[in-house]
């Protein structure tokens, strides 16, 4: 029986990025080879005592009983379980489902991965590479091969947690050295507190403005605060 090593999975709306208020099921997969200073979801890798086992049916049933078919894998870093994903999205390759894999872009798609993802149209990358003010090494948090694989289809969308001019500047750089293109790009106001994203977030949304980036909130925080499975 196919399982995936889990956290957490619930039915919400997507909070973030390029399909912000999208229903969405979402599979926190557990496990991560960072540990980024402001992580929100630190659950998903620190304590194993939160992992459980679920199934393919598991998320089936999810999604019936929600009438949703949008799938978010999101982690930790769901690619570290990129086998079982792939095979899951090859079970329900039809036209009413959709997935979204969150994904810090450290891990590359293997070569089946990568090929079903040039053809599949329900199927997107949101990549978040981690900046200097994650606390995450570059070494360990940029490569530029997986990102450039994955900038490779317009459907692949990238955000960046930002919280100050220094990471803006940095991003530059990094776009710079990168295929990512300037549609691509979402900014993010770094916080874990509903005062912390408004506060950073209006000097954020004109900031993407004057640099024609894409930008977006932090739903979730500013509704819930860190409440968990909302």
């Amino acid at each position: 029986m196919d399982q995936f090593n889990v956290n957490e999975m619930f039915y919400s709306l997507q909070g973030e990025g390029s399909t912000n208020g999208k229903p969405s099921i979402f599979v926190r997969l557990y496990g991560c080879p960072l540990r980024c200073t402001w992580c929100d979801t630190k659950h998903a890798y620190d304590n194993k005592s939160e992992m459980k086992n679920i199934t393919f049916s598991d998320i089936e049933d999810l999604s019936e009983a929600s009438n949703c078919k949008n799938i978010v894998f999101t982690g930790g870093e769901p690619m570290l379980q990129q086998k079982k994903i792939h095979k899951f999205i090859n079970l329900h390759s039809t036209v009413d489902w959709s997935f979204e894999i969150e994904t810090a872009g450290v891990i590359m798609p293997d070569e089946a991965f990568l090929n079903h993802f040039h053809i599949n149209h329900n199927l997107k990358f949101n990549v978040s590479p981690k900046l200097s003010n994650s606390g995450v090494s570059s070494n360990k948090a940029i490569d530029f091969d997986i990102i450039n694989a994955l900038a490779g289809q317009k459907k692949s969308s990238f955000k960046f947690v930002i919280s100050s001019d220094n990471d803006v500047t940095e991003l530059q750089t990094l776009l710079d050295r990168t295929d990512i293109q300037d549609n691509q790009v979402w900014l993010m106001p770094e916080g874990v507190t509903k005062d912390d994203v408004l506060e950073k977030g209006e000097w954020l949304f004109n900031t993407a403005k004057h640099f024609g980036f894409n930008f977006t909130l932090r739903t979730h925080t500013i509704l819930f605060g860190e409440q968990r499975g909302v």
